[in-house]
């Protein structure tokens, strides 16, 4: 069984279950986007092997084989925290992928040493941005066929929000302002440090940098494999 942590409506999930057919758990703060989710996953004929529920993030009151968050920890206020917590609720030798946006743009070591502050251990980390800043281009340039195509008032009000918003990204992205990681933390495994030693890094990490807040704005196979679900990286 899978954890999808900050389901949102619930689209990766239901996608999950249709291509591997394991079992998921999608856990989101907001009752609006479980109730969401619940109506797709019954009109997907998927509800039996799919369950959303109302949850803090922080501490999802599951236990699986793995888990996964995509673009979804900027929106807690530490992200460490949660990873660890995370962490714990999955059966060893489990696995934990993550897909985050950073708008601090932390260089390859200073981010490791942020997402390590809560005692876990990478596996693996790959910088994406470049393939984000892709994406930010092809959806701007989604948008300018939109408009040229001369739609509905509403249909030019989405059209140049959606340029506004990929500008300001691509903005962003050229300044080394925003970068998005993509990663993997081992579940059940800790740093090997000492307590003490281990309680200083992780609190003097957790604090030299601002929190995340909602203002701010694979791997080794696990059981059961064909849940470990590769193609997360696609997206």
């Amino acid at each position: 069984m899978l954890i999808d942590l900050g389901c949102g409506m619930g689209d990766v999930a239901i996608a999950i279950h249709r291509r591997t057919g394991c079992r998921v758990v999608g856990v989101d703060g907001a009752p609006g986007a479980v109730a969401e989710a619940r109506r797709r996953a019954r009109k997907a004929g998927a509800a039996p092997a799919i369950r959303f529920m109302v949850a803090d993030l922080r501490s999802p009151p599951i236990r699986a084989s793995a888990a996964y968050a995509l673009d979804s920890l900027m929106f807690v206020p530490r992200p460490p925290e949660v990873i660890a917590s995370l962490s714990r609720s999955i059966e060893p030798p489990g696995r934990i992928f993550v897909t985050f946006l950073d708008h601090r743009g932390l260089e390859r070591e200073a981010f490791a040493r942020f997402v390590e502050a809560g005692g876990v251990r990478l596996e693996r980390l790959e910088d994406v941005s470049g393939e984000f800043g892709r994406r930010n281009r092809q959806r701007a340039a989604a948008a300018r066929r939109m408009l040229r195509e001369r739609p509905s008032w509403a249909g030019r009000l989405v059209a140049w929000l959606v340029l506004s918003e990929e500008a300001f990204v691509a903005r962003l992205i050229r300044r080394g302002r925003l970068r998005r990681w993509r990663f993997t933390v081992v579940a059940g495994a800790s740093m090997t440090w000492d307590p003490a030693a281990r309680l200083v890094s992780s609190v003097t990490a957790i604090r030299a940098l601002p929190a995340y807040g909602p203002g701010d704005g694979g791997s080794t196979p696990v059981r059961p494999a064909p849940c470990m679900v590769p193609a997360l990286t696609d997206r």
